[in-house]
């Protein structure tokens, strides 16, 4: 009978169309593995609630806080490295003092873009009117009372 070589492998032409037909489906499984790895969520199933935005102001007030008395403890450092007199080390102190200043500005511009997303974040928090938070209460069982958490929805007026 006529036999087909692959990679020192005989196969019969009767085994050829079953041999291709799994290296086929092998081929589109690793595909459509490889692309459920790398896609990601379309729709977004965690909606942020009120204590999340604050707590998200918080932590970007005290970045940007950090950022801001950086920037001017760089700043100022470079100042007084630039501004007194090293005649007894070498003259070359100008790159070190510009590279102080130059990261002090850039921080303090960081400190201003975290603090606007702060602001931001917080006045989402504050305009949240309804949002559903979990309450405590006692609901009354074949025992007695046994206490439970309910979804409470809490509505914000402003007078």
């Amino acid at each position: 009978m006529n036999r087909i070589t692959f990679f020192k492998k005989s196969v019969r032409p009767v085994n050829l169309k079953h041999y291709n037909m799994k290296k086929i489906i092998s081929f589109f499984l690793l595909v459509t593995m490889a692309l459920a790895c790398f896609s990601q969520e379309t729709g977004s199933s965690h909606s942020l609630t009120r204590e999340d935005y604050m707590k998200k102001s918080k932590s970007l007030h005290i970045t940007s806080v950090l950022f801001l008395t950086g920037g001017l403890v760089l700043g100022v450092t470079g100042l007084v490295i630039g501004l007194n007199d090293f005649s007894d080390l070498s003259s070359d102190h100008e790159g070190i003092t510009n590279a102080f200043i130059v990261a002090g500005v850039i921080s303090c511009m960081a400190s201003v873009v975290c603090f606007s997303a702060s602001v931001k974040n917080k006045r989402k928090a504050q305009a949240l009117l309804v949002s559903l938070k979990p309450e405590k209460t006692s609901i009354l069982q074949k025992s007695g009372l046994v206490s439970a958490y309910i979804p409470a929805v809490s509505l914000k007026f402003s007078l």
